[in-house]
């Protein structure tokens, strides 16, 4: 009411806008206020605003929303790209996906959808394609599919599937086009010859300088790299076809070179290095000494991968830094050690030099120089020029070959001939020694470390191999501390008890092999490899064939002379399956005489195959007839007789008494999934494994 009263009583001085407000601002103020809250509901309202709802959390909402945002950007982008690349690239004008193309087509049609290019997408070369020179551009590489039958169109050959899975791991990738030769060929009849004759178009013989018809039939595709090179294969050319592709290491500065160098430091890894600026037009413009650099790298590269590393120089001013002061050098290098170093000849000095913190040797081949080759040539090159005289004359067909073979020899001197002593760090190289060392029927003093290896154990090995390599300059002197490398040269390892202090370096295998000479393991007499060439020294041996082995001499740190020749042959007390005999060739003939029938498991120490079978022997044995069957075991390495035609393990033998003959039990699997399904199942396994036996025994 009084309230009332005295808006009535001022309302007569006041503007409508200020009594409106009056009026408002007395409704509001009349208003009681709330009553104050207690302290449990200030601590229960405190308790419900720090409860965490992830619903309400920016930061969780930022990330959502950002997730989104990229699966949108993902999605739409790769379905751009594929029909970007589709219409663009592959030529299909649809742009319609592989899945979709092959929906619904059965199972013949899945095979087809794996493939990555689809034979329609393929697009086939024209002659106009060709008389474009830009068309096969650099830094590329290029399929090319020969196809010979002009009513067909295949499928592209699995070759490019495999080269380009290898080629995406070097990040170069590899574009397919296919040729279908009937384009290129004009039939042409002559008035003197019945049958009608076939010429070549004239711009694919230039494109690819093949100008035969015959021999364009027989190639199956045609590999271009990225400097544009062109290598059509004819057969299955896996290997080369993708180091023609991969290329040798381009360097163009000092950090890098210094960064290859380094990383084998210690080692006698060897480095073939050439100055090739890249600055030709053509492939055909480079230097007769880049061509048989790239040829060596293309064809046998494969087999030095760990030994021997090819590297370009595009560099001048680097190729000088270490001696390449032309394109027509190529040098030979390595980290200087003391286990392999470089031996110079009358024709190629050895040079030393430091790069940085390295020390480093290296040796020029000589035989490849520009200057050496017209020299040695002389009377032919004055009738001809000097592309002449290097495209037709030293590359041609009479020609290559003697050419080539001075960088090959080179090469072999560097890895072989020229260290001192070889020096095997990896497996491959071990092979590739033993293989060449047994073609060339050589002698080899193999040593097999094992230990410490410090300074003044070395200088021991070095003088007492020194003194030895002076009495004898015609062995070679092969060192290795791989552990499998006693099994590598067929040799048994010696029994070294291992002890947790490291024992200083000593030699765990020491054999002098000579691969020239077999000895007669009954007689001990030795005889020639070359005399079985012999008829009549074929005849006289021929009885004795199975006993003959390449000669070998045990050695000792001590004496590094010839005793009497050494056969392998593992301990005969050793007993690695509790209840299962071990036979050798010191034994193998009495145990043999024990029961009808010998059953002989031949294993190896690291063969993965044994492991599953050598825990089911004593079960096998069970199994067979104890009064007429025995069981036993040999290791694969022991030089006897019956191992000779032994080419896998495991294998089972059976021996008959008898008749005094050896029986291959066969335990060949029709599938690998068979065998992995045997080997998991171990009873399967032991059941088939001894029904083979009782088959073998009842053939026999």
């Amino acid at each position: 009411m009084l309230r009332h009263l005295l808006y009535k009583q001022q309302s007569f001085r006041l503007t409508p806008y200020q009594r409106c407000l009056t009026y408002y601002n007395l409704q509001h103020f009349s208003k009681k206020p709330p009553p104050p809250k207690t302290h449990q509901q200030m601590a229960m309202e405190t308790q419900e605003s720090q409860k965490y709802d992830y619903k309400k959390d920016p930061r969780i909402r930022n990330v959502l929303k950002n997730f989104f945002i990229f699966f949108i950007i993902v999605t739409t982008s790769g379905k751009a790209t594929e029909y970007l690349v589709n219409r663009y690239v592959l030529g299909d004008q649809s742009g319609q996906s592989i899945e979709d193309k092959y929906k619904g087509q059965g199972d013949g049609a899945e095979q087809q959808k794996r493939r990555s290019v689809d034979k329609e997408k393929v697009p086939y070369l024209t002659p106009t394609d060709l008389q474009n020179k830009a068309f096969f551009a650099r830094g590329r590489n290029y399929f090319i599919q020969v196809v010979h039958d002009s009513d067909s169109d295949p499928v592209l050959s699995p070759q490019f599937y495999q080269l380009k899975r290898l080629s995406r791991k070097k990040s170069q990738p590899l574009f397919a086009f296919k040729l279908r030769l009937s384009d290129f060929i004009q039939p042409q009849t002559n008035a003197d010859s019945i049958e009608p004759s076939e010429t070549l178009n004239s711009v694919l013989g230039k494109a690819f300088n093949i100008s035969d018809v015959e021999t364009w039939r027989e190639i199956r595709h045609i590999v271009v790299n990225e400097d544009g090179m062109k290598m059509p294969v004819f057969d299955d050319g896996g290997a080369i076809a993708f180091k023609f592709l991969q290329n040798p290491t381009k360097i163009d500065n000092l950090d890098d070179l210094y960064d290859a160098f380094e990383v084998n430091k210690g080692t006698n890894v060897k480095y073939l290095l050439i100055c090739n600026p890249g600055t030709h037009a053509s492939p055909a413009d480079m230097s007769l000494q880049q061509k048989l650099f790239r040829k060596f790298f293309y064809e046998n590269s494969t087999f030095l991968e760990s030994e021997c590393k090819f590297i370009e120089l595009t560099n001048k001013r680097v190729a000088a830094r270490i001696g390449l002061t032309s394109e027509d050098m190529i040098v030979a290098v390595q980290n200087r050690n003391e286990l392999s170093p470089f031996s110079a000849d009358c024709s190629n000095c050895v040079d030393t030099f430091k790069l940085m913190n390295l020390e480093l040797e290296s040796v020029k081949c000589e035989d490849v120089r520009q200057e050496v080759l017209e020299k040695k040539y002389a009377r032919y090159l004055k009738d001809m020029s000097k592309r002449e005289f290097e495209q037709e004359f030293l590359l041609g067909e009479e020609r290559i070959e003697e050419t080539f073979g001075y960088l090959s020899k080179f090469i072999e001197d560097t890895l072989l001939t020229r260290p001192k002593f070889i020096y095997a760090q990896t497996s491959r190289m071990l092979k590739f020694y033993k293989n060449y060392l047994r073609r060339r029927q050589m002698k080899v003093l193999f040593i097999q470390l094992e230990g410490a290896f410090s300074d003044q154990r070395q200088k021991e090995i070095l003088e007492k191999l020194t003194a030895f390599k002076e009495k004898n300059p015609d062995v070679k002197v092969l060192l290795t501390d791989l552990k499998e490398a006693s099994s590598l040269f067929s040799l048994l390892e010696d029994n070294t008890q291992e002890t947790d202090v490291i024992p200083p370096l000593h030699f765990k295998t020491c054999r002098l092999i000579d691969y020239g000479a077999l000895v007669n393991a009954k007689t001990l007499q030795t005889i020639s490899l070359d005399s079985l060439n012999d008829p009549l020294v074929k005849q006289k041996h021929e009885k004795d064939l199975d006993y003959l082995y390449f000669l070998k001499y045990q050695l000792t740190e001590e004496n590094l002379t010839q005793n009497k020749p050494h056969f392998e042959s593992s301990i005969s007390q050793n007993q690695g399956i509790e209840g299962i005999q071990e036979v050798n060739r010191e034994n193998y003939s009495n145990i043999f005489k024990n029961k009808e029938y010998t059953v002989v498991e031949v294993y190896a120490k690291r063969c993965p195959g044994c492991k599953h079978i050598d825990p089911i022997i004593p079960s096998i044995k069970e199994r067979l007839d104890e009064k007429k069957t025995q069981l036993v075991r040999v290791d694969v390495l022991n030089e006897v007789p019956f191992l000779k035609n032994i080419d896998k393990t495991p294998s089972f033998l059976l021996f008959n008494r008898r008749k005094g003959t050896y029986t291959l039990v066969d335990t060949q699997t029709k599938t690998k999934e068979e065998q992995d399904e045997l080997y998991e199942d171990k009873e399967k396994l032991i059941q088939v494994l001894v029904s083979r036996i009782n088959e073998a025994i009842k053939k026999s």
